[in-house]
């Protein structure tokens, strides 16, 4: 597992967006927040399944099995 950019504060606490490998190397998007407070010690939440992960159609090609986190952006809403 890795990250996939920096955490992004929230009230909740930090998001972070990670990415892991599972079986035929087939990557998968996915998020853990951490306690704003002590964020090295203490989860908060940890996702049971996937964001995101590849479609059927989408497991073949240059990079096979893969999605990418290219940034990420915080949308405030009133």
């Amino acid at each position: 597992m890795g990250n996939c950019g920096s955490p992004i504060e929230t009230k909740e606490g930090w998001l972070l967006l990670t990415h892991a490998v599972g079986p035929f190397r087939k990557y998968s998007l996915s998020a853990i927040l951490l306690d704003l407070n002590d964020p090295f010690k203490n989860y908060r939440k940890v996702l049971k399944s996937p964001l995101i992960e590849p479609l059927e159609n989408e497991r073949e090609g240059y990079v096979p099995n893969v999605v990418y986190s290219c940034g990420s952006i915080v949308i405030m809403m009133n």
